[in-house]
């Protein structure tokens, strides 16, 4: 118990002030033993106990609600598969939006498909296995690299400018072509010919491709190539 009396001390002097304090202590004693002296900070007060009732009351809720979800969603499902199944529900005219629209269109063939796969395909050989695609999947992008490259070298050549690369160049060049990437192109074909299988779409196709809708002007070839240019 500290104790306080009415006691100024001068301050405004530039020096050193001893204040003496004073304070009195009362002691209480108490019938509680030394070695229980902490019970009294350990044991958790009543309002933190757990209460088992309502635990299992918000199990219960919790586990009725995702019940009635789970319902729902299997419904919903169920709804949309039986719908799709057949072409004539397709067909009809309702209008959806997201990927319901084109879910029947995007297993479907698409025109000129060994050129498509030709260009999707090369360099990829070994990992997607194209079967009847060799010779042209392996001259598509290296023939006319080849001769845009003869043809630019020669000009340079002919000018005498620096750009031009020496014989020992071209030929390095021409030698890794021959030796590293016809030898892959043909193991990726001999490995798509041994390892042919049919292909089989996890969704059903549509027996009459979807009308697609003319693009804007904007999005044509020579709008986005006039940005592109003035963007670079």
């Amino acid at each position: 118990m500290l104790q306080y009396t009415n006691f100024v001390i001068d301050l405004t002097e530039d020096k050193e002030v001893d204040v003496e304090f004073r304070y009195t202590v009362k002691w209480i004693e108490t019938n509680i033993p030394l070695k229980k002296r902490m019970e009294k900070y350990t044991m958790p007060p009543h309002r933190l106990m757990i209460q088992w009732f309502t635990l299992i009351n918000s199990c219960l809720t919790v586990l009725i609600q995702l019940g009635c979800f789970v319902m729902f969603y299997v419904r919903v499902l169920k709804k949309d598969i039986n719908k799709y199944a057949n072409d004539e529900e397709l067909l009809d005219n309702q209008e959806e939006t997201g990927w319901k629209n084109i879910h029947g269109d995007v297993f479907r063939y698409p025109k000129y498909k060994a050129l498509f796969a030709a260009v999707v395909g090369s360099g990829t050989q070994l990992f997607i296995l194209l079967v009847r695609n060799l010779l042209l999947t392996g001259c598509l992008f290296s023939g006319p690299l080849f001769l845009t490259f003869f043809f630019l070298n020669t000009v340079a050549v002919t000018y005498r400018a620096t750009a031009a690369l020496p014989l020992g160049t071209i030929l390095v060049l021409f030698s890794i072509w021959v030796l590293v990437a016809s030898p892959l192109h043909l193991l990726g074909g001999i490995a798509a010919k041994n390892s042919k299988s049919e292909f089989q779409a996890p969704c059903h196709t549509t027996k009459c491709p979807r009308e697609i809708r003319p693009q804007r002007w904007y999005n044509g070839i020579l709008p986005q190539m006039a940005v592109a240019a003035y963007c670079l």
